[in-house]
């Protein structure tokens, strides 16, 4: 047997049931994130296996914080419990300046919470949110005005939560959104800014997530924006745990618009400085006369931030990126017509190279294989081809490159995407809603020749007609030596395994004169056919 057993409460309850477990021998047992399992719904289960456990034994409960529940559990489940406090019999907020905003009663707290990053406008920073579904509408909110902005919680699967680590410590990323399980043990060093969209239900929570900020001697910022039943939580950090809140309120709208669109226009000036815009610019000038130019501009703007969104970085980019469209050469670039080579100078057709082995032009790429999925919605949902773009593009949190045709039917949908991103778009985006839509996304069996294959038969691979076979007389119908012909082509494709075997239909040929009204098969036409008269 193992010497030791690590497992969620529900698998290892499962093990015991199907008696591959047994507790006869069982000496330590340790509680990790005791308080998390309490939260999460564990409990029941974890004090269904302390139920079963021997009573001789030494029980280890590790947890960040100590709720009253895990103070009853603890006194119940240990024997003479020593409690250790690893982080210090002291609570300190030293170095951390504590802001908070209440949120304003005529405005959506996502506009709230927006408003407030744009005062503060973070380099390396975390936000808190208290669920899975907040943490995630505030990094896609976010993503829509430009910041740049990923999240990490308990949906990801591990190479996601691996790519955004990364994204983390590279530096490319400003702003990572987090619950506070997917956050544990997580450490980023040099962070500006703690935001707390909700303050924790748990105040001694707040402690360890400021924390994160302001160490080493550096000076941090942690600010939080507060509601309703949360504004409790305020008196209880002040007194049981001295934390110096200090009140802030939000400029004037006029403010904040002034301070995003500078922003904005920072970043559209970087970028500007990579793409040829002297087509367009003409164009623009004569657009932003138009007496609806505002409107015309703010779709503008959604629609590229709503592309851009995917990505979660503001950063510009490359000239010349994967998924920009290349540009045609100029005409007078192109070779002149009689600078081609004439017909009777082009090489044959049996001398030129197989297709497959044609060399592929300098910085040219194959086709990539295809993947598509089939979305439960269509036209008579509401379903608009720019609608669902969007939709997979900000939930799915792939490139926007990755996401290539969209074809919407009556009832449902079909989207051509790249394959690696077929099953992160089905974890991410099917069940979700997509306005008053639950949307059903699922992959899709392509048609056979989407599929990939091997390389195409060339004729010249064809094998030579057999000796020997007998040559159709002279004046008599083609249908033996047809048929045979056709027998052979379909057991040579058959053979390599590209195409099916198929018989060819047989060709009948003219009727012997003195057999125009004759039944088929009677005359020398050897058609085989069933009695039928012409």
């Amino acid at each position: 047997g193992a010497a030791l057993v690590v497992g969620t409460p529900g698998r290892i309850i499962d093990q015991i049931e199907r008696k591959n477990l047994k507790l006869d021998g069982i000496r330590t047992v340790v509680l990790d994130e005791a308080d998390e399992m309490l939260s999460m719904g564990f409990w029941e289960d974890v004090t269904r296996l302390l139920d079963w456990m021997p009573r001789e034994k030494q029980t280890l409960l590790f947890s960040a914080t100590m709720p009253d529940a895990i103070e009853r559990a603890a006194q119940r489940y240990l024997k003479d419990p020593l409690r250790l406090k690893l982080s210090g019999d002291v609570y300190s907020v030293e170095g951390i300046e504590n802001l908070y905003y209440l949120v304003e009663g005529d405005l959506p707290k996502p506009r709230n919470f927006l408003w407030m990053m744009e005062v503060h406008r973070p380099r390396s920073a975390i936000v808190f949110a208290n669920t899975r579904g907040e943490s995630e509408m505030v990094c896609h909110y976010l993503r829509r005005f430009g910041f740049n902005v990923d999240v990490l919680n308990g949906d990801l699967p591990q190479k996601e939560r691996e790519r955004v680590m990364r994204r983390v410590k590279a530096g490319e990323l400003d702003i990572m959104v987090a619950t506070d399980i997917a956050s544990r043990g997580i450490d980023i060093s040099d962070l500006s800014h703690v935001f707390n969209y909700d303050l924790p239900e748990d105040p001694e929570v707040y402690i360890h997530r400021v924390g994160r900020t302001g160490r080493i001697g550096k000076k941090g910022i942690a600010v939080s924006l507060v509601r309703g039943r949360y504004e409790a939580t305020l008196d209880i950090l002040r007194k049981k745990f001295n934390v110096p809140l200090i009140a802030q309120t939000l400029p004037p709208e006029s403010e904040i618009i002034k301070m995003q669109s500078d922003r904005l226009a920072a970043q559209l000036r970087e970028e500007l400085a990579h793409v040829e815009i002297s087509q367009y610019r003409p164009v623009a000038e004569e657009m932003v006369k138009a007496a609806d130019a505002p409107e015309l501009m703010a779709f503008l703007l959604r629609q590229y931030y709503s592309a851009r969104s995917a990505r979660g970085e503001s950063a510009p980019a490359a000239e010349g990126a994967e998924g920009m469209p290349r540009e045609r050469p100029r005409r007078e670039e192109r070779p002149r017509r009689e600078d081609r080579p004439r017909r009777e100078e082009r090489p044959r057709r049996e001398d030129r190279p197989r297709r497959e082995e044609r060399p592929q032009a300098e910085g040219a790429a194959a086709e990539p294989p295809k993947g598509a999925l089939y979305v439960g919605q269509g036209q008579n949902q509401g379903v608009t081809e720019q609608a669902l773009r969007e939709f997979l593009l900000s939930r799915g949190g792939v490139a926007v490159d990755e996401v290539k045709q969209i074809r919407v039917e009556g009832d449902y949908s079909v989207v051509q995407v790249s394959p690696n991103v077929v099953d992160t778009l089905v974890t991410r985006c099917n069940g979700q809603q997509m306005g008053e839509l639950t949307m059903r996304v699922e992959p899709k069996r392509l048609p056979p020749r989407d599929r990939e294959r091997g390389p195409r038969r060339d004729r010249r691979d064809r094998p030579p007609r057999r000796e020997g076979a007998p040559a159709a007389a002279e004046g008599a119908p083609a249908a033996e030596g047809a048929e045979e012909e056709g027998e052979e082509e379909a057991g040579a494709a058959g053979g390599e395994g590209d195409r099916p075997r198929r018989r060819r239909r047989r060709r009948r040929g003219p009727r012997p004169e003195g057999q125009a009204g004759a039944p088929q098969g009677e005359g020398g036409g050897g058609g085989g056919g069933e009695g039928t008269s012409s």
